[in-house]
């Protein structure tokens, strides 16, 4: 035993880890021994092996020197012991080229005063506006307080104004309170107007919108026409030379009970190349990137009685196992980890990135990049607008026909907002800062939320819209909601096709 356990000690000198079942497989056998000095031998011959030794490579590697035989020589041998476990991955020689375009961390916190609320509001007037006045049909614009001196009747005018205030009047028309930096006007949108009238029912409180109507001598506007600030219908896909992908995951929970780590371990083997046919291993052999959108641990004290729920009872621990699992993740594929509304990050958007007191173990890793929630993130020429979704229930609950059950259609709201939590003072918690970090200032080329626990991709106007759903069986609060998650998917991102690939690890016998 004195010498197996010196053997050990020689395999964890060269940077490999054995799991404890693939322990148990080297003490139960028949000569102990001569597994760790194969595993060693091939060690030596600088064959690559998986960095974690667990049961399922240590018994692969022992049928493999059966089939073999002595005659071979090392590297034939080598060859056959490894060649199933492990192709190289063509990810391996690709470049990293990340840049951080936006991370809310560090930025200057709001105190709650009511000149910083002002301040918010003002800014996120301006960018939205700007984004306006950048279209071609939008060189008429004027102040509100310029529009009852344009109040002919023949006369239509312009006007970008935030919704202060939206209800109905007796006779069933819809009232709404405007406002820019010059004043504030009353307009008015007639019931009889129908197709005008079902879209204005959808102009949420806070937006920044362009009204196009008539004045009127009683200091009226009467609107006949709404513009949402949108995305551009031109905008372009953008393509790499070399074939890679990022993989998109979010809302993993792990600490809780309903995490489905068998599923979540066999991405990770997938990942390694350990397992799946050989169009599978083919894709997993050019994720360069993990992308997570929040919610990487369950967190604790999020909602009433969670700690039932919990598998795990110190948010520190809960980091440590996330760790745990994530180091296991080839060192070639770079991490990159934005906040939720159970990470242990304040609640109110825009989020820092996970305090390094919490989680010092994924800051250690070396192959992470920890970021704040929403970010802007640029691989390779494309960008990644990375927003774990909370605004995303508030918006299922405002606009009408929204669901949860279709986080896209959600998502594409946000677009055409250009803002990721539209109504200030709702379920969301905002931050009033004196920059509005929330406004889409600049269009993504890949648009990646969660949240809401469905996977779900779409296309809006040549932007790719992923949600990553969710690695949590359904909770209590789900069930008692009718929701159901679809967990386990996980989106690729074709960075040179701008396609996205779906592999579902729910499968699990199949993969």
């Amino acid at each position: 035993m004195q010498r197996i356990n010196q053997i050990l000690e020689n395999l964890l000198e060269e940077g490999y880890q054995l799991t404890p079942d693939g322990f148990k497989v080297i003490k139960e056998s028949d000569d102990p021994e001569k597994i760790v000095s194969l595993l060693l031998k091939i060690i030596s011959s600088k064959i690559d092996l998986p960095p974690i030794l667990n049961a399922d490579t240590i018994t692969s590697l022992l049928e493999a020197e059966k089939e073999c035989g002595v005659e071979h020589s090392l590297r034939e041998q080598n060859q056959a012991l490894t060649g199933s476990l492990k192709t190289q991955p063509i990810a391996r020689e690709i470049d990293n080229k990340i840049k951080i375009l936006f991370d809310p961390t560090g930025k200057s916190y709001s105190t709650g005063k009511t000149e910083e609320f002002v301040k918010y509001f003002q800014n996120r007037y301006m960018k939205i506006k700007k984004i306006f006045l950048s279209r071609k049909d939008m060189n008429d614009v004027i102040d509100i307080s310029e529009v009852n001196k344009n109040n002919t009747s023949e006369s239509k005018i312009k006007i970008i104004a935030i919704v202060m205030d939206k209800k109905s009047t007796g006779k069933g028309n819809l009232l709404l309170e405007l406002e820019d930096p010059s004043g504030t006007i009353k307009a008015v949108i007639n019931k009889n107007k129908k197709e005008l009238f079902l879209k204005a029912n959808n102009i949420l409180l806070d937006q920044v919108l362009c009204f196009e109507g008539q004045a009127s001598s009683s200091n009226l506007f009467f609107i006949e026409e709404i513009y949402w600030p949108n995305t551009s219908t031109q905008h372009k896909t953008k393509s790499t030379e070399e074939q890679v992908f990022a993989a998109l995951l979010s809302d993993l929970h792990i600490g809780s009970k309903q995490f489905l780590e068998k599923h979540f371990m066999k991405f990770i083997s997938w990942l390694k190349g350990e397992v799946g046919d050989e169009k599978q291993k083919a894709l997993a052999g050019r994720v360069k990137y993990l992308i997570i959108a929040g919610d990487l641990v369950d967190g604790i004290g999020v909602y009433p009685k969670q700690e039932e729920e919990l598998s795990i009872l110190d948010v520190r621990e809960q980091y440590e196992k996330a760790r745990s699992y994530l180091e296991q993740i080839p060192d070639y594929i770079t991490i990159i980890i934005s906040p939720g509304n159970h990470d242990s990050s304040r609640q109110a958007l825009p989020q820092p990135a996970i305090p390094e007191k919490y989680a010092d173990g994924l800051y250690k890793m070396g192959n992470t990049i920890m970021v704040g929630n929403p970010a802007l993130i640029e691989i390779h020429s494309h960008s990644f607008l990375v927003y774990h979704g909370r605004s995303l229930d508030d918006l299922a609950a405002s606009i009408q026909g929204a669901s949860q059950s279709n986080p896209t259609s959600l998502m594409k709201e946000l677009l055409i907002c250009r803002h990721l939590a539209p109504e200030f003072g709702n379920r969301t918690p905002i931050s009033p800062e004196i920059e509005d970090y929330l406004v889409i200032e600049n269009e993504p080329d890949v648009f990646h939320a969660g949240h809401l626990h469905i996977t779900g991709v779409e296309f809006y106007r040549n932007i790719a819209l992923i949600n990553s759903g969710t690695w949590q069986s359904q909770t209590t609060y789900q069930r008692n909601m009718g929701l159901m998650p679809t967990p386990c998917k996980v989106p690729l991102y074709d960075l040179k096709e701008s396609k996205i690939h779906i592999i579902d690890f729910m499968e699990y016998n199949r993969i």
